[in-house]
């Protein structure tokens, strides 16, 4: 059995000495739970609830839409400083990795295995040019962002 909550009133005596046409709507005084509710009344109920969300549906559609254009122009125009700042600490890291290379293959040149010393010099070189076209990149992406006019 499946139950409905019912509101109580009370009646509007003075109210309806005054002004015997109108009909004052009762207050909810308490909540019974006492009446039995048929299946005809939840599928009707149902029905009105799924007219009603599809109309909310199609008055959001716009907005929807319109934010979705918002989105498109805002979060590129507020990532692209982040990528750019992602890229030069890269950078910075890669370039710091190789200038401690760097220091350390000067301190142990006299005692280290040439074949060793070309290796990290190889190695050296890689992490530097990694570094540098990690700002680099970090440099194109700050200027792909303004747009200079002729004039």
């Amino acid at each position: 059995m499946i139950v409905q909550a019912e509101w109580g009133g009370y009646n509007h005596i003075f109210a309806r000495n005054l002004f015997p046409d109108s009909r004052p709507k009762p207050r909810p005084r308490c909540l019974r739970y006492d009446k039995a509710v048929d299946h005809k009344q939840l599928r009707a109920a149902g029905r009105v609830a799924g007219k009603m969300a599809r109309s909310a549906g199609k008055s959001w559609a716009p907005t929807v839409k319109n934010s979705g254009t918002f989105v498109k122009h805002v979060v590129p125009a507020a990532v692209r400083p982040l990528h750019a700042l992602w890229h030069e600490i890269l950078g910075f890291i890669f370039l710091a990795v190789a200038a401690t290379g760097a220091l350390k293959m000067y301190q142990e040149a006299k005692t280290t295995d040439p074949i060793l010393m070309i290796l990290a010099g190889f190695l050296v070189l890689v992490t530097a040019g990694y570094g540098l076209s990690s700002i680099l990149k970090a440099r194109r992406i700050t200027r792909a962002g303004t747009k200079r006019t002729a004039g």
